[in-house]
């Protein structure tokens, strides 16, 4: 009877698995991020699985170049020596992506975009947010389409059009607000009619941050600015306007507050937000430096 020949791994337990790669350790991550100095590469690290973007929150990083956004959409980010990488096209709706879309503003992982009016030539008529026809009698050129958009979920959140010519019945109202602690005062006006023209929109907070942000955003229309505020659930956009808000300003949100600095006077107007059954309404409006 031929003898057995013993196995080789006679009394030894089977190698374990290869390491799954959630399991790397945070700081082999962290090495590899401050190698990738895109933001882009970031998200797409974080998105592998829950571990990998805890493990890359933790870490202290060196600021990353930006994401620009370009023409139709595409995404490129800029590099050390001033040129920009590759773009990269993004799946997301094709309103989104339209030639005449820009994007004027942008919070966490979202942007901020804006469409023109569709104008018709044969009529000389143009649509405003309520669908009807109003005839205008000569070409126009205005915004129209407001929308949120994530840039890597892509999300798209529909926010109340850009102009419209009739009032909210029942539920508009226009109060002057004068500028405690200076001069002058704004002209704050909800659910009228507005034409709005967004050169830069702020953000209280991101979409996915599960509070109730509030957009903000300052508007130059044909000579004439105002500054617009909407937050979820609201159907329209409420206006501010007046001399005092006119030129060329700056805004941000801090600590629950809307501040606008105006680049001309050197003003610092600090804008007290409130809310009632219509949706976000200014309260005070005061000069931070006097």
């Amino acid at each position: 009877m031929p003898l057995k020949k013993p196995r080789l791994d006679a009394g030894s337990e089977l190698p374990p698995p290869p390491g799954l790669w959630a399991e790397i350790h945070p700081d082999i991550l962290g090495v590899v991020l401050r190698f990738l100095p895109y933001l882009a590469d970031h998200a797409s690290l974080r998105s592998v699985c829950p571990r990998w973007r805890a493990a890359a929150s933790s870490q202290a990083l060196p600021p990353l170049l930006p994401l620009l956004v370009l023409p139709k959409f595409s995404l490129s980010c800029l590099t050390s020596n001033k040129e920009l990488t590759a773009a990269c096209f993004p799946l997301i709706p094709e309103e989104v992506v339209a030639d005449s879309a820009c994007y004027v503003g942008s919070c966490d992982r979202w942007l901020v975009g804006v469409t023109p009016i569709e104008v018709s030539m044969e009529d000389y008529s143009y649509r405003h947010s309520d669908g009807e026809l109003v005839e205008s009698g000569y070409w126009t050129q205005m915004d129209d389409e407001c929308f949120l958009v994530n840039a890597f979920s892509r999300r798209v959140v529909r926010l109340p059009h850009l102009f419209r010519t009739s009032y909210i019945c029942g539920h508009s109202s226009h109060e002057f607000l004068p500028i405690v602690n200076g001069l002058g005062g704004v002209c704050f006006e909800i659910n009228g009619p507005y034409e709005i023209s967004p050169n830069k929109v702020v953000l209280s907070a991101s979409p996915d941050s599960g509070s109730k942000y509030i957009m903000s955003a300052s508007s130059v229309v044909a000579g004439s600015d105002n500054l617009a505020l909407w937050q979820p659930g609201m159907m329209s956009w409420h206006v501010c306007s007046g001399l005092d808000i006119n030129g060329l300003k700056d805004i941000t949100f801090y600590q629950g507050k809307l501040y606008i600095f105006h680049m001309f006077t050197k003003r610092l107007l600090a804008f007290v937000l409130d809310e009632d059954d219509r949706g976000i309404v200014i309260s005070r409006v005061e000069q931070c430096v006097t």
